[in-house]
Order: structure tokens, then sequence, then C-alpha cells
């Protein structure tokens, strides 16, 4: 059957699965081919089983389709090395939550992609489908490129930085953090506690509603619909703006332009304070990493890189008073922000400074990130239609606990983005 089924979203495999008009092993069939064809070149999996049990037939939302898992994810049938030799084989004795959860949907864990060293920097070999000289960002690499090259329609992140909107927009795709703390983080390796938040990759708006519906258990909507109002759209340089590039301001000021007669534009103006997240946001991360890894660096010294080794000196550094401060200016910004942008509002910004940089150069740099993870926000990477070789995506954030409104109105910018394309 030669339907590009490796090319499908989950949700129009979920469709075809449903009525019989494809079977689980094709779809499986199709994905495994892909990766056979691509994976030499991509190297976007950590492992890949041998064998599969038979897809499930019409048991769960997400029956038959396959599904890529970061490897941070601790599965019980698949090593979970963390991007770490220190690792190297290591079988943890149960799934995580969210794998676990993905297993009673049906959905078929194809296998564990490629991370970098526990989801920090130190790039894992992956390569950008667009131009294998370029990465796709991190620390999501192999879930992003995986999806991003048809290997797998959607795939898990996470995010304590940047690491799935920057790879999402790099390998032009959907990418989706959510709330923080709306989806159950069980079993899945620690970067820094208080930002690392779950991560989803997918082709479409509407798989990113599906499986987050699924992860969370519901408190995410699998279809929430069209917006029920006119978009309300606060667009927002940051301070990360004097870091973007000349290409991505004259792609948001068309997309503003695109969008004026058809949604609610202001722009946003945020203090001065918003200005001294993004170093509190390292605070915080690297305090929680050394904190976290400070033994496994003592016994480990020659196993861990030297970018890791960084990150955690830096945290020994930050002490209980400079801890605080940085918690206290989270709570300052996220009261700011909340009195300040409408419930059903969402900020459009940039979700990267440029495109996809060298694979030399590493993974990239989250700046327009940090922010909002330290916020707890919910963002959603909407990749932009150009004529580039290489994407460019625009990040729309919302209010913390207003997904739904943040997932119709990605949906919204989609299908505009489409039709304009």
């Amino acid at each position: 059957m030669d339907l590009s089924l490796e090319r499908l979203t989950a949700t129009e495999l979920c469709r075809m699965l449903g009525t019989g008009a494809v079977s689980g092993d094709e779809v499986l069939a199709a994905c495994l081919a892909r990766i056979g064809a691509r994976e030499s070149i991509i190297r976007a999996w950590a492992h890949l089983p041998a064998s599969y049990d038979p897809p499930s037939a019409g048991a769960g939302p997400l029956a038959g389709i396959p599904v890529g898992i970061k490897d941070v994810y601790d599965t019980a049938e698949m090593p979970t090395e963390y991007g770490s030799p220190i690792f190297a084989g290591h079988r943890p004795a149960r799934d995580c939550v969210m794998v676990a959860r993905l297993r009673a949907a049906g959905a078929v864990i194809l296998g564990k992609t490629a991370t970098t060293e526990f989801a920090y920097f130190r790039p894992a070999g992956t390569a950008n489908p667009h131009d294998p000289s370029r990465t796709p960002g991190g620390s999501s690499s192999g879930s992003a490129a995986a999806v991003a090259d048809a290997m797998v329609p959607v795939a898990l992140g996470t995010q304590t930085a940047g690491s799935t909107i920057r790879p999402a927009a790099y390998c032009g795709i959907h990418g989706y953090k959510p709330t923080f703390g709306l989806i159950d983080m069980t079993g899945v390796k620690p970067l820094s506690p208080s930002l690392d938040t779950a991560g989803i990759f997918a082709r479409s708006v509407d798989d990113l509603a599906l499986i987050g519906s699924v992860l969370s258990e519901g408190r995410i909507p699998a279809a929430p619909g069209p917006p029920a109002n006119r978009p309300r759209l606060a667009f927002f340089a940051g301070p990360y703006w004097p870091l973007v590039s000349d290409e991505t301001r004259v792609q948001l000021a068309r997309l503003r332009d695109m969008l004026s007669g058809h949604a609610t534009i202001r722009d946003l103006e945020i203090p001065a304070l918003f200005g001294r997240l993004d170093e509190a946001q390292k605070s915080i991360m690297s305090r929680e990493a050394a904190e976290g890894f400070g033994d496994l660096l003592r016994r480990h010294a020659d196993m861990v890189s030297p970018q890791f080794t960084e990150l955690c000196r830096a945290g020994e550094g930050v002490d209980d008073a400079a801890y605080a401060d940085a918690l206290a200016l989270k709570a300052e910004a996220a009261g700011y922000l909340a009195s300040h942008l409408g419930e059903d509002e969402v900020i459009v910004t940039a979700a990267a400074p440029g495109v996809a940089p060298e694979i030399s150069a590493g993974t990239g740099d989250p700046a327009c990130n940090r922010i909002w993870t330290l916020l707890g926000t919910p963002c959603i990477n909407v990749p932009l239609p150009g004529k580039g070789r290489l994407p460019l995506g625009v990040q729309l954030v919302g209010l913390p606990g207003r997904d739904r409104e943040l997932l119709m109105t990605a949906a919204w910018l989609s299908g505009r983005l489409r039709g304009a394309g």
C-alpha cells in the first residue's frame, strides 16, 4: 500500500487505523523502513528493539501509533542511558509514568531517541534532516530529528531551558512544552526539578493535543477546538531581541502584517526585571544540577563532559541567598505576567535566534526560551513557511494553566500559515 504512511500525522493515522484502512503492522513497517533508509545519516536513535509486539488493534486512543522516547525517560524493556557512558546498558526496573500511559493508550514505543548528556549541552551526534551539517538542536536532538525526518509521527522530549521549542524550530516541526507540573515527570531523569518539563514533537497541533491528553490524563484536551473569539495576540521582542537574526525579525514582522486583519494585536511591554530572568534560570538550573549530580561527578569525573562539569561547578557557587533571590525574581515576574496578559491572550515571539547553526557550533542558544521555562508557561513552536533551505519557527506562549487556549490559537495560526503557503 503506497500511502507514504510514515509522513502522515498521528491524528490521520488514528483515523485510518480506526476504520481499518491500514493496519498497525503497516504503520510500524513504514516507520522502520524510513529509519533503515535514513538513520545512518540522521543518527536520531539511541536504541531500537530487535522486535516488537504486534501493535494494538482498537485498544486505546493511540492504538498502533509509534512514538519515539527521549533517552532520559525510564523504560523497562529498553536501555535508558541518559546520553552518558556512565549508564551504558542501564535497564530501569519500570517504565516512567509517561511511557506507562502511552502503552496503556495502545501506543507502540518505537525506540529511544538520542539526547545530549543528561539533557544538557554535549551534542549527541544527531544531524538536522534539512541539512546534516547543521544541529537539530538540543537536548531533545533525536526526538526532533526523528519526527522531522518522518521516522516516527510523534516523539517525547523534555525542556529545562529550550530543549523542546528550539529543536522544533530548527527542524521545522511543531513542539509543545505544557504548563510546568501538568504532566507527571516521575521516572524521567531530573536535571533541574523545578524547571524540568515534558515536551512533545509532532507534525500537527492536533497531534500535540492528542498526545498531551494521554500524558496528562485529560488535563490537556485531546481536541481543543477553534478559538471561541477573535484571537488576541501580544507580540513581544524580549530581552533576547539583540540576539535574534535579521531573517527572524523580518519573518515575524511579515507574520504580524499577515495576521493584522484577522486577530487583535498589540505589543507587550515588559518591565526591566525581565532582563534578569535569563540569569535567574541559569542560577536555579545550575544549583539544582549540582545538588542532583554532585555525587555522580565525584565518582565518575573522568566520564563526564567538560560542559556538564562546568554547569555543576557553577551551581556549587550559587549560595542559598542567590538561589532564593532567583526564586523571588521568578515569582515577581510571574505575577506581573498574570496581571498584564489576558487569560485567552497569547504571546508571539521568536522561537530561536535564527536557523540551526552548524554542528561544530553546538546545539544552539536557548536564549529565546529560558525565561518562559522559568515562569512555567506553556509554549508551542509553529513552523513558519519560507523559501529558504532551513526552517524558522514562531513561539507562542500562554499563561500557566491556559494550555487549551494556547493550543486553540496554535491550531488557528498553523491553519492560516498553511493557507498562506
